[in-house]
């Protein structure tokens, strides 16, 4: 029960902020390879570029820690 209240704060908490559909499933496939692989594909890095402001520091919640690492390094945001 107490698992189950702490996923629904969790759940509660987030908030999407953006959403970008690939052009086909080559490119998703591709995204998901780079992922697996702790690596940002080129889609994801276009995509951070545009939303992280340099001046403002921003946080990002990342499930692979591969890939946390692999934003935290190119983008030197807090992870």
């Amino acid at each position: 029960m107490i698992f189950l209240v702490f996923i629904l704060a969790v759940y509660f908490s987030l908030k999407l902020v953006n959403f970008e559909k690939f052009d086909d499933t080559t490119e998703a496939l591709a995204a998901v390879t780079a992922t697996v692989e702790g690596k940002i594909s080129k889609p994801l890095k276009k995509l951070l570029k545009r939303l992280v402001n340099s001046d403002v520091q921003e946080q990002l919640l990342v499930a692979d820690s591969a890939l946390g690492k692999a934003i935290k390094v190119r983008f030197i945001i807090s992870i």
